[in-house]
């Protein structure tokens, strides 16, 4: 099966998925449940170990507010330490993409716009959007044999 990503972006509880599955493209919302790990009490059977080695223990959260609740509750706690990634769509990625993903650049839509102002008044401040909308212009980028080309309007 020929599956991976575009785009994923964590909202509220959900991800926001977008990628190619068997050649087509999808958009899914779903519901996550992250995972966090706390230094177990016994070091039999570890599957989960932290850098140094010590034995973990994972904890499984209905929800990603419920993780991050979780987080703020226990981050400024003298010796509690726990283990895991805050960043939910870099694990929602790491747990739905194992090992290399291989991806198919002909199935990649990427485009290039650039938006023009008016100069009368000088170059002007992009982050304060003084002069007027001039032009919008878009420009689909496609890969041939492994190169980049621009293609026309």
């Amino acid at each position: 099966m020929n599956k991976f990503y575009t785009n994923v972006l964590c909202v509220g509880n959900n991800i926001l998925y977008r990628g190619v599955e068997n050649d087509r493209r999808v958009r899914l919302k779903v519901a996550y449940t992250p995972r966090m790990y706390l230094l177990a009490e016994t070091k039999k059977n570890a599957l989960w170990k932290n850098l140094q080695n010590q034995t973990l223990e994972e904890i499984k959260f209905d929800s990603i507010r419920e993780c991050r609740d979780f987080v703020r509750k226990y981050e400024e706690v003298d010796n509690f330490k726990f283990y895991g990634n805050t960043r939910y769509e870099y694990a929602f990625i790491a747990d739905e993409f194992k090992g290399m993903v291989e991806w198919d650049q002909s199935k990649i839509n990427i485009a290039i716009i650039d938006i023009e102002v008016g100069s009368e008044n000088g170059f002007p401040d992009p982050y304060k959007a003084t002069e007027p909308i001039t032009a919008i212009s878009i420009k689909k980028i496609q890969w041939r044999n492994e190169s980049l080309w621009l293609s026309e309007f």
